[in-house]
């Protein structure tokens, strides 16, 4: 039965995939010349994100710690990062206006790559300096206009679960953008899937820690405040599966 309804699946994804290309292309062309912020269509990747769980039975999201988003004010959100469904788990769970920051190599997967393009998102290449001056610039810009910035500090999937070695990216432009950081938990995109077949029932969750204000950002260097959230990240992960995720000394 579960591999039946997991090519059902699929197959629909397929199909909603190609509509909703087409949905968002003209949501942007009709929204782009007044909402500058891109608010309309950051809503509408939400409902988009949404529509992974809802066609999927059994599958949940549970957000902790919702009192800590301050939807009023811009910061650079900071997570791990273990599955390809961190970025829809994310937008599902939290529905804000964000931009993500991706690799550029993301661009040529299809419909992904529409998406993200079409969402304004900061796509960076790695290991060259222009894809460094544009994280920055970019980031600095959305910051300024209230907008957050969401990335993963580890650069790369984790292929162990436990979390990796941050870099030094987010860190330094929150404290160059003069803006907090909110550092964010997931836990169950890893093994959602079975291969290719859906894991159900299956719960997403979301944890949601303080915001690290703009002052202590300020007078932190980024050494010291990449080391004390990635230890608050695994620390937390940890808690979130006692008996599946793997441990590690943060580094």
């Amino acid at each position: 039965m579960r591999t039946v309804f997991s090519i059902f699946y699929w197959l629909v994804m397929v199909v909603y995939l190609v509509v909703y290309a087409v949905f968002i292309t003209v949501v942007w062309a009709l929204t782009v010349p007044f909402d500058r912020r891109r608010v309309i269509l950051s809503y509408t990747t939400w409902g988009h994100a949404a529509m992974f769980f809802w066609l999927a039975p059994g599958w949940r999201i549970r957000v902790e710690g919702g009192e800590n988003l301050d939807r009023k004010k811009a910061c650079v959100m900071v997570s791990n990062h273990g599955a390809m469904f961190d970025i829809p788990t994310l937008h599902a769970a939290l529905c804000l206006n964000v931009r993500w920051v991706a690799k550029h190599e993301l661009l040529r997967m299809p419909f992904v790559g529409h998406a993200l393009m079409i969402h304004g998102d900061i796509m960076i290449k790695r290991g060259e300096a222009s894809g460094t001056k544009t994280f920055f610039e970019k980031g600095r810009k959305n910051l300024a206009n209230g907008v957050s910035v969401t990335l993963f500090p580890e650069g790369t999937r984790s292929k162990t679960g436990r979390v990796g070695n941050f870099k030094d990216g987010g860190f330094l432009l929150a404290k160059e953008a003069g803006v907090g950081i909110l550092p964010i938990v997931i836990d169950g995109t890893r093994d959602a899937f079975d291969g290719w077949r859906l894991r159900m029932p299956h719960t997403f969750r979301v944890r949601v820690l303080s915001e690290i204000p703009a002052g202590d950002v300020a007078e932190t260097d980024v050494r010291t405040m990449r080391k004390r959230v990635r230890e608050q990240i695994a620390k937390a992960l940890e808690t979130m599966c006692p008996d599946r995720c793997p441990r590690g000394e943060t580094t």
